[in-house]
């Protein structure tokens, strides 16, 4: 039986095994191990630090050696903020129907990582695909009201909630599924594994880790890779699972792909560190910990628990008052909210180094939008009902 290291984390304040890897598995993806665990617990929660013992002393994360046994992830300030381990799910690749918005995309990730129309990982010339990061499917997220007859739809806003959900600020926002930073040029030999989670990204340096922690390997057909002791940054694949003979040639594991991080619109380190988490999850999520983290981020990213439809087809109106239910959840998302404009006011005074203070008028119209479209959605409602009464006296005139 293979050595095994637990990687335990605390869910309201008890410990609960999340991940089971092999001893070899961890030293096969960084020469440092214990970072490398460090990392991946960062994936899956939040800052933090590795330690033995629930209450131990931290681990030293020089060594290049990690023994068996269990590990439990400490964070800094609060439980993790879990990932949806449905994430990667619901990919749309494949698909033979390309809108217009997803041929906008395309073109506009072929502009920045082209180099003459060229993958990132391989330098193809020919086979390559825009491939979208976070699913396109996550984008296609669509709830129906009902009202009488009057029907009003929106788009959930799944890419905005994995920025909310852990705290990060981006500016411009990433709000749009076709947003290019959510894009990378690959070829198509490469795109079906990296959205099946077998391959992910692991870019350095991060949270836990510098460029030197993983090992250098060269590629058989486009050598990216820059002598070590000269890169300022690495986005390495990692193969999570065995690919198929085809893909290990292409690109094996620790291969390093071209960065174009000096674009405006190359993609932000939030959403690798996620797509890396999911491939975690998926290859050595502990079942109990991973039906946990679905049940947890259920309501975060997805408008209902379930299909929606009370049970019958049909899709469920509540027209007697408040759900209570998604009325907490607005209350959650404008705290949410609130903490991420605080906190991108406060990295943008850090950067200014002047004594400005803070514009509360954006924080208030921030928040003030936020909660717009449920009052449009209330007016249109409103204004239904009027249409509808006006028909009634018109009836009953009628009659007459």
């Amino acid at each position: 039986m293979a050595a095994i290291v637990e990687l335990q984390m605390p869910i309201d304040g008890e410990y609960q095994p999340a991940l089971s890897i092999p001893v070899e598995t961890c030293q096969r993806f960084s020469v440092h191990p214990l970072r490398w665990l460090r990392y991946v617990g960062f994936t899956i929660g939040t800052e933090g630090h590795i330690s033995q013992s629930a209450a131990g002393p931290v681990v030293r994360y020089s060594e290049v050696d990690i023994q068996a046994g269990v590990y439990y992830y400490i964070p800094d300030s609060q439980d993790p903020f879990l990932l949806d381990p449905d994430l990667m799910d619901d990919r749309t690749s494949d698909s033979s129907a390309i809108s217009t918005r997803r041929a906008d995309f395309a073109q506009r990730v072929t502009d920045r990582d082209g180099s003459h129309g060229t993958c990132l990982m391989t330098g193809a010339t020919t086979n390559f695909q825009a491939c979208h990061i976070i699913p396109h499917a996550k984008g296609n997220q669509v709830c129906s009201e009902y009202l009488n007859h009057s029907q009003f739809s929106f788009q959930a806003q799944y890419m905005n909630s994995l920025a909310d959900h852990r705290n990060e600020v981006l500016d411009p926002p990433l709000d749009d599924i076709n947003d290019p930073r959510n894009g990378m040029l690959l070829t198509v030999l490469l795109h079906r594994p990296f959205g099946a989670s077998v391959v992910a990204f692991l870019e350095t340096p991060n949270f836990a880790m510098s460029v030197t922690d993983v090992a250098l390997v060269m590629q058989p057909i486009e050598p990216n890779a820059k002598h070590l002791g000269f890169a300022v940054s690495r986005l390495t694949l990692q193969h999570f699972n065995a690919p198929d003979a085809v893909t290990t040639h292409v690109a094996p594991h620790n291969s390093d792909a071209r960065q174009r991080m000096d674009h405006d619109d190359w993609p932000p380190p939030l959403l690798f560190d996620i797509a890396y988490g999911c491939a975690a999850l998926n290859t050595w999520g502990v079942p109990q910990f991973v039906n946990l983290a679905r049940q947890r981020t259920r309501h975060i990213y997805y408008d209902d628990d379930d299909s929606g439809d009370g049970g019958d087809g049909e899709p469920y109106v509540d027209v007697s008052g408040v759900d209570q239910k998604r009325y907490q959840q607005r209350l959650d998302s404008d705290a949410r909210a609130a903490r991420r404009e605080q906190k991108k006011k406060q990295a943008s005074n850090t950067k200014a180094a002047d004594s400005q203070t803070p514009d509360l008028p954006d924080i208030i119209l921030g928040l003030w939008m936020h909660n717009a479209r449920q009052g449009q959605r209330q007016a249109r409602a409103m204004k239904a009902n009027k249409t509808q009464e006006k028909v009634r006296t018109w009836l009953d005139s009628t009659k007459d």
